[in-house]
This record gives structure tokens, C-alpha cells and sequence, in this order.
């Protein structure tokens, strides 16, 4: 492992101040390049979507300089955009419970609620689950009802319906939980899962929500960073999500059933690599271990991906690239069958890409070819074929280390 620069090193305190309510130590030294480092450590938390919890552990507050007013105007930006979009999204689910559809709410305003001020953690989007046809159909309904535009025409079969509504919010209305068929299974630990009401929205917008009771919630957020850990790697904000709603919910939560759903989906010690991380680096409480059997992984390792990944692996696009090998690693196979996966994916995956596929499907070997081409001889710095190669090793490897497994 290659030790953390100052400015990883610097986010990293100002998220353990801030959950910590303590001032950030100054970690980045005053030297000829601290301009620079400071600007680094802004398109670092900007990549990880962490500008708000930098600003509000009051790294740098009264300094009079171009960096501090920079990071100030973009931290206020995001908190009022999260602000009226928590807002937005109440008013919504208010419209379901007078409907008497409530769907299940994951993530997104469930996370933000473990913050002190849920407006520092963004939410891109609101994740909504039916459980049943009828619900899904209905929910469908009343987001149509109420100005949502749903992408792509709102294929009433697709697993997923993504809608955007006038006033900026994002709502994302899943059939299925998981609807990478790689991950399909993951559905199943989900199908009885019990539910809870929880009061949540903050100051001026509480609601009553629909969750998973807190076993399930953490099961979720648990299997859903590792879809994500696999396809192409997420972000610090992610695991800090978990190890949070680990310990403030530590006496509701089941660790046996805990144990077992992630035993199922070979993922224990990466839950424990994530633990470790935030227990070591962030200072949540060690208890949180015996939720996992007290398993102890190293996370250092997933540490460095993580800051390098972004929130949820797009930060380079040899990340996307290396996908295929990733999950082929996942899946017992070989780096060469990942490869071959890479340059040469389904039409499904094709068609989206290159337009006249879709239109003349017969075309599918063009665009193969046309893909090769650009796989194997990208020279965008960081988005060759060698730099995909590299890190799809060094994750596929990552990835054995945690002995996890698509398949068992």
C-alpha cells in the first residue's frame, strides 16, 4: 500500500472532525505548493461529493483567502440544493401516504438522516421501492400526476424508472432493488423484509417514511456498495454512510441475520473492511464489529480505492472500462475472459452506446470492432487499454483478497 498524501490524508480528518464535532487539524503543509494542495483537496471532496462536510467541520472557516471563499460558496450551493430537494421529496412521499401506496424508501434521505445537519450529505437522487405490481404501477401514476417526466418514456416493464420532476428533484422508482441480472439475486434477501415507519426530513419537512426495519437497511446499503465495489468502486461518503448507521442503530440491529445475509453473498470481510476503515480512519465506535462476529479485515487496501474511485467509481473512465474483468474476477473466471467481455459486450449493453446499433442491430460486429479499436488504443492519459488493464488487476485482485464470490 502506498501511504496517504496530505491531501487524502486532510479529507479524511476533516470527515472524522466532523463526526467527531471537533476542528479539523491542519494536515496539509504551508509550503511553496499548499495552493495547489488546498485546490487538490477540493477536487478530491468534489469527486466524492464531500465539499459540504468539508466546509461544515470548519476546515479553513475564517480564513480570507481565494480557496476558503471558493469552498464556502460551493458548500452553501449544496446544502440549499439538498435542502429544497429533501423538501421536494416530502411533499412527494406526502401525496403516497395520502394514497395509501408508501413505497419503501432506501438510502438517500435514510443516510442523510444519520448526519447532524442532513443538508452536508447530497443526495443525487431518492431511491423508492414498490414491493408490489400494483404499487409500482401506482407510484408510476401519481409521479406522472405530479409534473415527473420519466426518462426514456417510463417503460412501464423496465425494472427501474428514473423521473425528473420541474423542480430539480430525482426520483428513482425501482420494480426490483437490484436490476443488474449479475446481482439479481440479491433481490431474494429483500422479499419478506420487514418494514419500519421512521420520522425523517429534517427541520420544516418531517414525514413518515417507509424503510426496511434497521437489519435489512444495513443489509441493503451493505450489498449495494458491494454491486458497486465490483462494477467499478464507491466513495468514502458511502462507507461512512454504513459504519454510521451501524453504531447509531447497533442495539436494533440483528447481527446474527446480519451475518448471515452477508455470508450468503460472500461479502462478510468486506463489510469488515469497511468497518475497519471507518472505526480506524473516522473514529466510529469499534462496537459496531460485533455486528459481523467480531470479523476483522484489513481495509487499507479498499481505503486507497475508495479515495480513488469517486462516489461511486466514475471518477476515470478506465474504472467503467475495467467492469467486465472486475466481475469476472467475482466470478471465479480469468482476467482474459473479462477482457474478452470488455471489448465484446452483450447487444444489450451495445445498443446504448453506439446509436446505430440500436438502429440496425445487424451492425453489432461494427461497433464490437469500433469499441476494439478504441479499448485497445485510447491514448486519453488515463483512459488507455494499459491503464484499464492495470487497474482491473489490481482490483480483480482487491477482490479475490476479500474472497468474494457472484457465484457460490
Amino acid at each position: 500500500m502506498t501511504a496517504l498524501t496530505e491531501v487524502r490524508k486532510q479529507l479524511i480528518e476533516c470527515l472524522r472532525a466532523y463526526i467527531a464535532n471537533e476542528e479539523p487539524k491542519e494536515l496539509i503543509t504551508r509550503d511553496e505548493s499548499f495552493d495547489e494542495k488546498q485546490y487538490g483537496l477540493f477536487r478530491l471532496a468534489y469527486e466524492q461529493k464531500l465539499i459540504p462536510i468539508v466546509y461544515a467541520s470548519g476546515y479553513s472557516r475564517g480564513e480570507n483567502t481565494e480557496f476558503s471563499h471558493k469552498l464556502k460558496r460551493s458548500a452553501v450551493e449544496g446544502s440549499l440544493i439538498q435542502t429544497l430537494a429533501t423538501l421536494n421529496f416530502t411533499e412527494l412521499y406526502r401525496r403516497f401516504n395520502e394514497e395509501n401506496v408508501s413505497p419503501v424508501v432506501v438510502k438517500g434521505i435514510v443516510a442523510r438522516s444519520l448526519y447532524r445537519e442532513e443538508s452536508v450529505r447530497p443526495s443525487g437522487d431518492e431511491d423508492i421501492y414498490a414491493e408490489t405490481e400494483e404499487k409500482f404501477l401506482r407510484c408510476r401514476e401519481i409521479m406522472i400526476s405530479e409534473g415527473g417526466r420519466a426518462e426514456d418514456g417510463g417503460d412501464e416493464a423496465a425494472a427501474v424508472i428514473a423521473f425528473f420532476f420541474p423542480n430539480g428533484l430525482h426520483i428513482e422508482l425501482h420494480r426490483k432493488l437490484f436490476d443488474d441480472t449479475a446481482f439479481e439475486k440479491n433481490n431474494g434477501c429483500f422479499a419478506h423484509a420487514e418494514t419500519q415507519l421512521l420520522r425523517l426530513g429534517g427541520s420544516g419537512a418531517e414525514i413518515e417514511i417507509r424503510t426496511f426495519n434497521h437489519t435489512d437497511n444495513l443489509l441493503y446499503m451493505l450489498l449495494h456498495a458491494l454491486k458497486h465495489f465490483i462494477s467499478g468502486g464507491f466513495g468514502l461518503r458511502t462507507a461512512l454512510d454504513i459504519a454510521l448507521y451501524a453504531e447509531k442503530y447497533f442495539d436494533s440491529i440483528d447481527g446474527k441475520r446480519l451475518t448471515e445475509g452477508l455470508e450468503n453473498n460472500s461479502a462478510v470481510d468486506f463489510a469488515s473492511a469497511i468497518f475497519d476503515i471507518c472505526t480506524k480512519e473516522l473514529g466510529a465506535d469499534k462496537k459496531i464489529f460485533a455486528l459481523i462476529g467480531g470479523r476483522h479485515a484489513d481495509g487499507s487496501e479498499m481505503l486507497e480505492d475508495i479515495l480513488a474511485a469517486g462516489v461511486y467509481g466514475t471518477s476515470e473512465e478506465s474504472r467503467a472500462h475495467s467492469a467486465n474483468i472486475t466481475r469476472s474476477a467475482a466470478n471465479g473466471g480469468s482476467r482474459l475472459s473479462g477482457i474478452v467481455k470488455s471489448i465484446f459486450p452483450p447487444y444489450s449493453y451495445m445498443k446504448k452506446k453506439y446509436s446505430y446499433a440500436e438502429k440496425a442491430p445487424l451492425l453489432l460486429p461494427v461497433a464490437w470492432l469500433h469499441r476494439g479499436i478504441q479499448y485497445l488504443f485510447g491514448q486519453k492519459q488515463g483512459n488507455t487499454a494499459s491503464d484499464t488493464l492495470d487497474l482491473a488487476r489490481k482490483r480483480a485482485k482487491l477482490i479475490e483478497s476479500y474472497g468474494i464470490r457472484l457465484e457460490r
